[in-house]
Order: structure tokens, then sequence, then C-alpha cells
């Protein structure tokens, strides 16, 4: 029993630290909010269980509480980041960044994240943006992050948090109220392809590629154009990429042995050995001396019993054993001179 304790303890620690949550701004009901006074949500970093919680989780019931107080001030125009925390990134994905100025009715994307969002690899990784500068001033709106994970069961996250906008100066190419909402999947009947970034449909015009592989989802997904991009990767790129990948390559190497050298008619031939020819013993030949066999005698004369006088000697021919023989018949002709004097 006591090892089934811990058993479910460990399990519980483990689900704790599961996935990823939106650490700043401080989420609604995150341990990282100061004005959540101990009302925090244990499953945070799991996934959204289905449309009955989109947006943002079910924690939308807490505006009007001082647990929903304002946890940033932003003006229109400038630059903000958000940072993603968690102990399992699932390899990445995609995430969006959103405004909500109407108490969560609607939501408006103010950056897409294609690929590594959050860092495939790491436990905590920020990304900025900048708040366009027609966002509508409000004094509680709703900060939406959005996570679509790369490794794993096919879901959709989404923590927000309450900031405060004042209002900008200045124009944009794409009117606040043109751009898209969060793209929505994985709750309904569009789904996101496993292990791949999500390429998402409607990104908006501020984008940041970093998997331009990314994959689009697939079933009953938002077919709405996209607002023209700004900043995206161009196709020119991934032609010059392309071409400056063809080049970037090795040459093949060649061969060590040289072709056969161009003969003076013109016709090619093999390359003929140096007059430095080696024996079969490996010895080089001195010019004017024939290089010798391994019993000793001549290689043009180790198949023949033919021979050239005061030059070689015949095939089978052992000078030690002929030597012996005329040695014994110098001794007899000596022996038999001794007789006849």
């Amino acid at each position: 029993m006591h090892s089934l304790q811990l058993l479910l303890v460990a399990s519980q620690a483990l689900s704790c630290g599961a996935h990823m949550f939106l650490a700043y701004p401080p989420a609604l009901r995150a341990s990282t909010n100061p004005f959540s006074k101990g009302n925090t949500d244990p499953d945070i970093t799991s996934p959204l269980k289905g449309s009955s919680d989109y947006p943002c989780k079910g924690s939308l019931s807490l505006l009007g509480t001082s647990q929903a107080s304002s946890v940033a001030e932003w003006t229109a125009g400038e630059s903000y980041n958000m940072t993603i925390q968690g102990g399992a990134p699932h390899g990445g994905g995609s995430c969006q960044a959103s405004i909500s100025t109407d108490q969560g009715k609607t939501f408006t994307v103010i950056h897409s994240f294609i690929g590594d969002c959050p860092g495939p690899e790491q436990q905590s990784s920020s990304f900025s943006f900048r708040l366009p500068g027609d966002t509508p001033a409000s004094k509680d709106a709703i900060f939406g992050w959005t996570w679509f994970n790369k490794i794993g069961n096919r879901e959709m996250y989404m923590n927000c948090a309450v900031v405060s906008i004042s209002a900008g100066s200045g124009s944009e190419k794409v009117a606040f109220g043109d751009r898209p909402a969060p793209f929505v999947a994985n709750i309904n009947g569009c789904r996101t392809v496993d292990s791949e970034d999500v390429l998402i449909p409607n990104p908006g015009p501020d984008v940041d590629s970093m998997n331009t592989e990314a994959v689009a989802p697939t079933g009953d997904c938002e077919k709405a154009a996209s607002p023209p991009f700004v900043g995206g990767p161009s196709s020119s790129s991934g032609s010059d990429s392309s071409d400056s990948s063809e080049t970037s390559r090795a040459p093949v190497a060649t061969s060590a042995i040289s072709e056969p050298s161009e003969t003076s008619d013109g016709d090619s031939g093999p390359v003929v050995p140096s007059s430095a020819a080696t024996s079969e013993l490996g010895g080089s030949a001195t010019e004017g001396v024939e290089p010798t066999s391994a019993a000793g005698l001549p290689p043009s004369q180790t198949s023949s019993g033919d021979w050239t006088p005061g030059n070689d000697w015949p095939a089978g021919f052992s000078n030690a054993r002929h030597a012996a023989a005329m040695n014994l018949v110098l001794l007899l002709a000596g022996v038999f001179a001794v007789f006849l004097v």
C-alpha cells in the first residue's frame, strides 16, 4: 500500500510538471500569477479538453474579480514578449499570440510562430512580438497563447492573461479588425499532422517561420485567405537556397590512376613502363644487366634448356656439381699422366 501511495504521488508530480503553460505574462490561475491567491489550476499545463473549455481553458469566469487583475501594462505599437515554461515541449510545434478586447468573446491574432514554439528541447523559451499600433485601448484586455504540439497526441493548448493596453499612434498595413481569429484544431473537425509542425492556414500578417516545411492540417479546417505576409520567407529565398545547395556540393574525386597519355600519332595507348624495370624479386635492374630469377637464372631461360655460353647457364645447371666433376676428371688425368711417366 505504501508503494502504491508513493507511485500515485510521483505520477501526480509528473503530471503537474508535464506539458507547457504561459508563464509570462502570468496566466490566469497560474502559480506565477501574484493575484491567483491560492486558486491555482493544477492542470494548467494540460491541453484543452475540447470546445467546452475554449477559450482560455475555462478561466474567463474569473473576469471581474481581483484574481483577474492586470499583470502587465502595454502600449500599442511597442514590442513585448511571452515566456512558455514546462517539462514537456513535445518537440516544439506552432504557436499564436492573440488579443481580445471584448471580454474573450473574440480574439485577434497579433503574431504567429510556425515551428520551434516552444523550443523543442527547452523547458523555458521566450518569443517576442509587436503589439499592432492600432490595437484598441483596454484596461482589461486578454492576451491569449495557443499551441499545437509537434510530437505526441493531437492536442491544443491555451492559456490567457489579463493586460492593460494604452492607445498607440500610427496605422498598420493590415488593420487590427482585419486580422484573423486564432487557428483552432484538434478539438473540432480540423486535425494537425502527427510529428509535424503545423502550417497555420491563416497566420496573419506577422509571422516567424522557423520551419519552411511545416505541414497543413487535415479535415474541416479554416479556408479563409490569409492577409499579405510581412517579413515571411519568400519563394525567391527558397530557390536561392536550392541553388546554393547545388553549388556547395563537394567536387567529385578523380581517380588516382592517370589516363593513358596520347601518342604522337594521335592514338591513345597504355603507359609504357620506364627502363628501370623491376625483377620478380622487386629489385631495380641495372642498365645492361638482365635481372635474374629466384633460382639464380635469367628469367628468359627458366623454362628452356638452351643457354648462351659465356653469359648465362642452361636450365638445371648447378655450377657446384659440375665443378666437382671437373675436379675429378683433372685428378684422374693427373694420375694417368704419372703412370705414363
